[in-house]
């Protein structure tokens, strides 16, 4: 649900403890300069939403994600592109997938 959503980021928020520049970035869409306490914000949300398991993507959960942002085509090609982007560690994983959904997206707005 939402409400279990936005306890899931404020729990992120604490545990991770990001700062006041990383959450206006995120507010903004601004995926440059974010610190790597940011960076495992994403990890951590991603492991409480059981997109991730020990930093390893789960593809059908994230398939079932997707599917609820795009239509199947495009899910299909958005876990295809972003999938296997992998960083030194699992919060460079995440922040590397999160970048390639919103450049996606933000690509497809554009046009």
């Amino acid at each position: 649900t939402r409400e279990t959503l936005q306890n899931y980021v404020k729990t992120c928020v604490i545990e991770e403890n990001i700062s006041t520049k990383d959450l206006k970035l995120f507010m903004a869409w601004n995926f440059s300069n974010i610190s790597n306490e940011g960076k495992c914000f994403f990890s951590c949300f991603h492991e409480k939403i059981g997109l991730t398991i020990n930093g390893v993507l789960q593809k059908k959960i994230a398939f079932g994600h997707l599917k609820r942002i795009f239509d199947r085509e495009t899910a299909e090609f958005v876990l295809g592109e972003c999938v296997n982007l992998v960083g030194k560690d699992k919060c460079e994983t995440a922040y590397q997938f999160e970048k390639c959904l919103f450049n996606i997206e933000y690509n497809r707005l554009a046009k």
